[in-house]
């Protein structure tokens, strides 16, 4: 079973491989050196997921609000930081208005790919949080800048129990006070 944090990475990555003026289509994982030849670069990946109870901690079978913090970094080079930086803005800002007003996405009114499990659409409630963060790598031949994305979504997680015998009916056996148990139940109840 895919979780809901690589489902949610895998159609952000569909949706943003088709984006103009990069090299190659993101990458599922980040790197931690770009080659200069690979540059622009955009990377979409998980950088991390929090379980927090649905309701009472305890009390019943494990649910769990779970946030889903997806990384899309926009990675370039070989011009001034001020270009660089312009650059990254505008590349972050259409990454942005392709992800959020995309119905299929927001709403998860993408069924086409729902027949492996349909309960998986939508990907997630909500998005709760979006962050813009610059990253300078010092290390290189050249100038380098990285503007990342870290959005955050909110999805459920249930553990249902495992339930291995399945409760097809209840044997009631009535007996009198003081009198000996019948050898058979009095009365058999099947249940729905």
């Amino acid at each position: 079973m895919t979780t809901d944090a690589t489902a949610i990475r895998d159609a952000i990555v569909d949706r943003l491989k088709t984006l103009p003026g990069y090299k190659k289509p993101p990458r599922k994982v980040p790197l931690p050196q770009q080659q200069p030849n690979d540059l622009p670069q955009l990377s979409v990946f998980i950088m991390g997921e929090r379980l927090t109870p649905d309701g009472d901690a305890g009390a019943g079978e494990p649910s769990f609000v779970s946030e889903v913090t997806i990384g899309i970094s926009d990675m370039r080079g070989f011009a001034t930081p001020m270009v660089l930086d312009g650059q990254n803005d505008a590349a972050v800002d259409l990454i942005e208005t392709r992800l959020l007003t995309d119905p299929t996405f927001v709403r998860g009114a993408d069924l086409s790919k729902a027949e492996d499990n349909p309960a998986r659409w939508p990907l997630f409630e909500a998005v709760t949080g979006i962050t813009r963060r610059r990253v300078y790598p010092q290390d290189g031949e050249t100038y380098f800048a990285e503007l990342r994305l870290e959005m955050t979504f909110r999805t459920r997680v249930d553990f249902p129990p495992i339930v291995p015998d399945e409760l097809h009916s209840i044997a009631v056996t009535l007996k009198p006070p003081g009198e000996p148990a019948p050898a058979e139940p009095s009365l058999i109840i099947p249940v729905p």
